[in-house]
């Protein structure tokens, strides 16, 4: 054996492999390591970017928005620099009217003319006739003109053109003696007097005429054919003469105020306090709206405030109708001196309560929401902290962002929190320090992913009143338990001092009328009511109102105005409080004649004098055109009832969803009766698909059912809104499954068949064929594609292997039996083996198969039909 060298290992044992050194080990480590980070510093980069694209797609997104607004406001502003030229140039024309007018008068005085049809009597008639078509409709009586003294000419002569209205006198509450006997009313059965306007000339002969607006249509001249006329210059301030719209306006934004100020004194005057102009609008209450997505317990935190079950009560424990609560501020007191900020009385007590309005959650209620977030003064957007932020709830943040809404969050199921320990009606901090390390750990995890949700949105959040005063910096969140009422202090402490502190200027009660319509729905024992928001001004028994209408603008007089008691919701039916008159902010509900058409969201408006009405109708009549937008109804499409308008809206714009759009040919709000479902049968004729009748949380007559039966409408009801969008699209998808049904009877089918063999040659053919393209069913026409596509019969049966079969599939060998009407089919004379047999195809299966078939037949189907119709020559 040769000698080992030095310094050469020897191998331990054969097979086994060298360890790398200790150094290798660290460099590949270390290489790891930074392919590590590098890949960790690519995927932040890329979140990076792709949120840096998002804020860009959003802030481009609120660019376009704010562009469209802004393009909407000058065509506004457009709109009214046009109106206000055109009343110029009416005004005008008015003033050149009276020139002329006067210079007839001086001229027809200086040369004693006198023209037919202005005579006295022609005169006194026509004025009459018109008088009477104003006074009439209001039930007034006018006072006779009387003969007046030389004392009272004189005094007359240092008047003013306009005299004080009688409406306006009539209007004010205090003052009974400064109500004229012009505006007395007739007594029950008693027909207001005829003016004798011929009396009344001779009685003021001699002395100036005094003619009020719209009481005569010609003006009178006076002509007497005497030697030498007496001086005489008509005096225009004496002529009242009817006056554009802003004048009228104008008029009724003073009556407005002198209503308004006279509700308020004698409101101050019954509860004993002084009557100071300066104390007569004090703050009123601010309008808070509550949103969220369905089911985060937005209902629940005001059934604990309230101390009601209204969230039981709801059809499927879901809000489905927009309401509203107004909460005192004596009731609220010790609550909010729960709070975890303790906050003195003088904080709050000048704001007298809080009307809250609950908006549904439900995805179908997005009009309902929109109209509260249009309302409000304040907000709460409800957030579960156990999911965080949901479709709804982006949408509530989106429209309360859009409408710079102050807002709070309330972070509701903090009692759903790993191993919580509640404390009754605690504010927040008290009740997080009582708990575990693990509770609060939980806690504070959940917060901090609802708070990043919020940063991503460009949003900053903070544990209130952590937040500081700068609400639009940093949103303040009160997490709440709606179960146990822990946070609920702190909820409403900020409600009363935000609006204490910050909206002051706008909760200031003004002398102008601001009322919203609510809802509308049929009340048993009181018609057809409707439930407003009264965010500005007052109101009282009598007025006469305009609001908007689905058949035009709605002139009626209140009835009666009733609200819940306090701390109770307005469209849970209570025993109501009668008021003569009201002051804002609250929640009231309107009884009247001819609601059964009013539009939820419109504004609601007062006429205090006749002249008023044209005027404050063609306002409403304008503003009416937007909102019929979304209840355009065609000649053709379906009927639609619900409960309120507002549940009305969603059906409608559930239908609009649906692809294709469902129209809608009638709608109605209240019961279902006999004449709807007569209404809806028109469709049989028209289109049978429509001829249904679909009711929301309505109850139907029992007449109504049964006509309905004998005339097969059938009516889908239902109280929860998603469930009667299940029911009426499963009967749209038996309609069209039923009529897919029947076209594919009459349809011939694409089939290519190969014939293999005969085992009868005719009388009848039976012949074996294998399929090798399309589906082959009996009642399937054969033609020989092979002998110029000549007529083979119909297949009357398919056996497979003795087993009678409707239909054979591709690559299957089946046995035929094929007869003809005409002329029985033989073998070896009209077809042989491997002819090719296709089916007879036509133009109208062709049309069937793209209505019902064409995401049920395959690309290599549409290919064989393509094929057929070459071979068969179909146009």
């Amino acid at each position: 054996m040769p000698p080992k060298k030095a310094g050469t290992a020897q191998p331990k044992g054969k097979g086994k492999s060298k360890a790398p050194p200790a150094g290798a080990l660290a460099s590949i480590a270390a290489i790891k390591k930074i392919q590590e980070a590098k890949e960790k510093q690519q995927q932040l980069e890329n979140r990076e970017a792709d949120e840096r694209k998002r804020r860009e797609e959003e802030e481009r997104l609120r660019e376009e928005e704010r562009q469209a607004r802004l393009r909407k406001e000058n065509e506004k502003k457009e709109e009214e620099k046009l109106r206000k030229k055109e009343q110029q140039k009416l005004k005008k024309v008015k003033d050149e009217q009276r020139q002329a007018q006067k210079a007839l008068e001086e001229l027809m005085l200086a040369g004693n003319i006198e023209i037919s049809g202005l005579k006295e009597g022609d005169a006194a008639k026509n004025g009459e006739e018109q008088k009477r078509d104003i006074f009439k409709d209001f039930g007034w009586k006018k006072k006779k003109p009387q003969k007046k003294t030389a004392q009272e000419e004189e005094k007359k002569e240092g008047e003013d053109e306009a005299e004080e209205d009688d409406w306006e006198a009539f209007v004010k509450e205090e003052g009974g003696d400064d109500q004229g006997e012009e505006n007395e009313k007739p007594e029950d059965g008693e027909e207001p007097e005829e003016d004798n306007w011929e009396d009344a000339i001779e009685e003021n002969e001699g002395q100036p005429e005094e003619i009020t607006p719209k009481e005569v249509s010609q003006p009178r001249v006076e002509a007497k054919p005497t030697p030498k006329p007496e001086a005489r210059t008509v005096n225009p301030t004496n002529v009242d003469l009817p006056m554009d719209e802003d004048s009228i306006m104008e008029r009724h934004d003073q009556r407005m105020k002198d209503t308004i100020t006279n509700i308020l004194r004698a409101k101050r005057k019954a509860e004993g306090l002084p009557s100071e102009d300066s104390d007569l609008f004090p703050l009123r209450s601010p309008v808070v709206c509550i949103l969220g997505h369905v089911d985060v317990g937005k209902t629940k935190i005001l059934d604990r405030l309230r101390r009601t079950n209204v969230q039981e009560g709801e059809a499927g424990g879901i809000t489905q109708q927009i309401g509203a609560t107004f909460f005192p501020v004596d009731r609220m007191r010790p609550l909010c001196n729960r709070a975890s900020e303790t906050l003195p009385a003088s904080g709050y007590s000048d704001v007298p309560g809080l009307l809250i309005i609950d908006t549904p959650g439900h995805e179908s209620f997005t009009n309902l929401r929109s109209r509260g977030s249009s309302m409000c003064n304040e907000a709460i957007l409800v957030v579960d902290i156990m999911h965080g932020l949901e479709r709804q709830t982006i949408e509530s943040l989106e429209l309360l962002l859009a409408r710079d809404a102050p807002f709070v969050i309330a972070l509701n199921k903090i009692d759903c929190l790993y191993g919580w320990k509640k404390i009754e009606n605690a504010g927040f901090f008290e009740t997080y320090a009582s708990q575990s390390q693990e509770t609060r750990d939980h806690f504070d995890k959940l917060f901090g992913e609802i708070r990043t949700a919020f940063q991503l949105r460009a949003l900053n959040i903070a544990l209130y009143p952590e937040a500081g005063d700068d609400h639009k910096e940093c949103i303040p969140v009160c997490p709440t338990s709606a179960h146990t009422g822990e946070g609920l202090p702190d909820l409403v402490s900020f409600l009363f001092t935000y609006g204490q502190k910050h909206l002051a200027a706008d909760l200031r009660l003004k002398p102008q009328l601001d009322a919203t319509v609510l809802e509308v729905k049929v009340i048993q024992g009181l018609g057809t009511t409707a439930d407003i928001i009264l965010s500005n001004g007052a109101l009282k028994e009598g007025d006469t109102i305009v609001v908007s209408g689905t058949d035009g603008p709605i002139i009626t007089q209140i009835r009666s105005l009733l609200t819940p008691h306090p701390m109770k919701e307005i469209r849970v039916k209570n025993e109501y409080l009668k008021h003569p008159s009201i002051a804002a902010a609250i929640g009231v509900k309107i009884c009247a004649t001819g609601f059964e058409t009013a539009m939820a969201g419109s504004p609601l408006r007062v006429a205090y004098h006749p002249e008023e009405i044209p005027v404050l109708r063609d306002i409403t009549e304008n503003e009416l055109q937007d909102l019929l937008s979304s209840f355009d109804r065609e000649d053709t499409g379906t009927t639609v009832v619900a409960s309120t308008v507002g549940s009305l809206e969603s059906l409608i714009t559930f239908l609009k969803t649906i692809n294709p759009p469902i129209p809608i040919a009638n709608v109605a709000v209240g019961p279902v009766h006999k004449n709807t479902v007569t209404k809806a049968s028109v469709m049989l004729e028209k289109n049978p698909d429509f001829a249904c009748i679909l009711a929301f949380d309505v109850p139907i007559d029992e007449d109504a059912e049964k006509l309905s039966d004998e005339l097969k409408v059938p009516i889908f009801k239902d109280n929860i809104i998603y469930r009667l969008e299940v029911k009426f699209t499963e009967y749209l998808d038996g309609l069209k499954q039923a009529r897919k049904e029947s076209a594919l009877k009459s349809a011939i089918f694409p089939v290519t068949v190969k014939v293999l063999a005969s085992f009868r040659n005719s009388d009848p053919l039976i012949i074996g064929v294998q399929v090798e393209q399309g589906v082959l069913r009996v009642g399937t026409p054969l033609v020989n594609h092979n002998k110029d596509n000549h007529d083979i019969g119909e297949v009357v049966s398919i056996e497979d292997n003795g087993v009678s079969i409707k239909e054979a599939r591709e690559k299957q060998s089946v046995a035929v039996r094929i007869m003809s009407k005409g002329a029985q089919p033989k073998f070896l004379r009209d077809l042989n083996v491997n002819d090719n047999l296709i089916s007879k195809l036509n133009r109208k299966s062709i049309d069937i198969f793209k209505e019902h078939m064409r995401d049920t037949f395959t690309r290599e189907d549409w290919k064989h039909i393509a094929q057929l119709k070459e071979w068969l020559q179909i146009l």
